[in-house]
């Protein structure tokens, strides 16, 4: 293109049409290389560790649960009908390892998994001890709430409305029902209801795929929309 001001100057220009956006298919596609099979693997373990919301809490030791299962008859009581077959160990206990006292069944979970994340001589000789595993596999805990970073392009879809309400429940149903959102101690309802989704959510939904809140934040929106049947799994 040539362009006159005064004098001749010429330069060149490209254009280039832009495609108008693709809205995604419901359920969404699976990416190859996510492990979802590994994940898979632990779900039987880990549901019968947490079928109670909060039990074990991680901030009790094992001991805590012996000590009030030997001396609360009521507590044992209870604890033997929701778990028939199962000792208070099984539940809340740690499992015994190569290494002699530990994990201590005086000190909680949650003890120990702040140490690994914030000693990093306690997290260099943990790996060392116990290489390939973390520190929730060999605590025999639930780990921390697993999405695929895919998920949060999903997200950023419903929140700017390039999908619908309907379309991202589907979605969110989907993902949950395949093991590819992984919710631990996830409480469903009974109860169906065709209430809409609360606006909190959304604006929930656009900040996590921002990077603006925590995946437990998200977490907690997807629990709200299964608690009062919105989402149905």
């Amino acid at each position: 293109m040539r362009v006159f001001y005064g004098e001749w100057s010429e330069t060149t220009f490209q254009f280039k049409k832009i495609s108008s956006v693709t809205k995604p298919q419901t359920p969404p596609k699976i990416p190859k290389d996510e492990k979802i099979e590994e994940q898979k693997q632990l779900i039987p373990f880990y549901n019968e560790k947490t079928m109670i919301a909060g039990f074990p809490d991680l901030n009790n030791s094992p001991n805590y649960y012996f000590e009030r299962y030997n001396s609360e008859l009521a507590y044992k009581a209870w604890f033997d009908k929701t778990f028939p077959g199962l000792s208070i160990k099984n539940i809340a206990g740690y499992p015994t390892t190569h290494v002699q006292g530990f994990p201590d069944p005086d000190k909680a979970p949650q003890y120990y998994i702040t140490r690994y994340k914030t000693d990093s001589e306690f997290k260099t000789w943990f790996d060392s001890q116990f290489p390939g595993k973390t520190i929730y596999v060999v605590l025999q805990v639930p780990p921390p709430v697993q999405i695929p970073s895919w998920i949060k392009e999903y997200a950023s879809w419903w929140a700017t409305e390039q999908i619908d309400d309907k379309s991202f429940i589907t979605g969110i149903e989907f993902m949950i029902k395949n093991k590819i959102i992984i919710i631990h101690n996830l409480q469903t309802s009974q109860e169906s209801t065709e209430g809409n989704i609360p606006e909190w959510v959304r604006n929930n939904a656009a900040w996590w795929s921002a990077g603006q809140i925590t995946e437990d934040d998200f977490v907690n929106a997807i629990e709200y929309l299964v608690q009062h049947g919105i989402i149905r799994v």
